[in-house]
């Protein structure tokens, strides 16, 4: 995911865990998600390496762990009461698997920081340095059983080496990744799909980074030729109404034709401009027939070039082909359509 910084990048993240409202619409993920904010690195941060990782953890768990440490911070106040809440919440901990997570955190410590998670669980997190921090936190992520992963400028205080190893594990992954980045060579390497925030909406290009600027020169070029379009059609249409009101004072009976332009032109500006272009690329569709032969349909029923817009096609079994690779930050299912035209101006599935 690409944008101008405060376009809405993290926020969007928010919205997907739930943990920030949506103004419109909602949002819905067909996994396990786990996330990593962009701060993980960042010196100042209070929490010990135990309430690092355990952040990374939702639901049941993580709140049985919260109330484990809590429970052993007010015994070790003085709180003789504490000890009850303590067993409950080890026991809580120990039944959804809290054990077993912390031999998963032992690995990751020994892999990155060459220390044991009992040696390091207390210390404060700052203690580590802001690479080892990020590299611990994704060690953990790419090894968990989240099926869906959400990096926030996973790339930020790591060297050269290691952000060559964090490109090797993000192809590597099945997981679904999305990843917000504005490192160009882990853009060109590691990523299937780019999707860009800009202006007031978003749009997907079906590559890496290393097709990405043509891609958006293309469609900043054909949105600027549509949009150019679409100003002079309403400034004609304008002046139309214009000129017949002036007649139509003069001649009542230009006043119903008058009326009619005045109709057309309202509904062409409320409809507003073209929606921003789709590229070729995007709008493959893969036809499984008989000889599986591979066509480009329409979506938007603005024309292929080549394509035939006399007649329409049918489609038995569609389903918009996505990027095969490990990492892909969306996936396309069926179309489900039964039939497509395409007509010029017009297109419907």
């Amino acid at each position: 995911m690409v944008g101008v910084n405060g376009v809405g990048k993290s926020t969007l993240f928010g919205v997907i865990m739930g943990a920030l409202p949506a103004d419109e619409g909602d949002a819905s993920t067909g996994g396990r998600v786990a996330h990593m904010p962009q701060d993980v690195g960042v010196a100042g941060d209070p929490r010990t390496v135990r309430e690092l990782l355990l952040g990374l953890t939702t639901g049941a768990l993580r709140d049985a762990g919260e109330r484990v440490g809590a429970a052993e911070a007010a015994l070790a106040a003085g709180d003789d009461s504490a000890g009850m809440a303590l067993g409950t919440a080890i026991g809580d901990w120990s039944e959804l698997g809290g054990y077993e997570l912390e031999a998963q955190w032992d690995a990751a410590c020994r892999r990155i920081v060459r220390q044991g998670f009992g040696e390091l669980a207390d210390r404060p997190a700052i203690t580590l340095s802001g690479g080892e921090r990020k590299r611990l936190v994704l060690d953990v992520l790419l090894r968990s059983d989240a099926e869906i992963l959400l990096l926030d400028e996973p790339d930020n205080f790591l060297d050269v080496p290691a952000k060559r190893e964090l490109e090797a594990q993000l192809r590597g992954t099945r997981k679904t990744v999305l990843v917000i980045s504005h490192d160009r060579d882990l853009l060109s390497e590691a990523v299937t799909i780019i999707l860009t925030l800009e202006g007031n909406g978003a749009w997907l290009h079906h590559g890496s980074y290393a097709t990405y600027p043509e891609a958006r020169l293309e469609r900043q070029r054909r949105l600027g030729d549509a949009l150019t379009r679409w100003n002079e059609e309403e400034k004609r249409l304008r002046e139309l109404v214009r000129v017949f009101k002036e007649r139509a004072r003069y001649s009542p009976d230009l006043a119903k034709r008058a009326n009619a332009f005045e109709t057309r032109w309202k509904r062409f500006r409320d409809e507003g401009p073209p929606p921003p272009p789709v590229t070729e690329q995007q709008i493959n569709v893969r036809l499984r027939g008989a000889d599986s032969a591979r066509r480009v349909l329409d979506l938007r029923g603005v024309g292929v070039p080549g394509s035939s817009s006399r007649s329409p096609t049918r489609c038995t079994s569609a389903s918009a082909s996505a990027s095969s690779g490990p990492t892909a930050a969306a996936r396309r299912t069926s179309c489900g359509c039964s039939a497509a035209t395409s007509r010029p101006g017009r297109g419907r599935w």
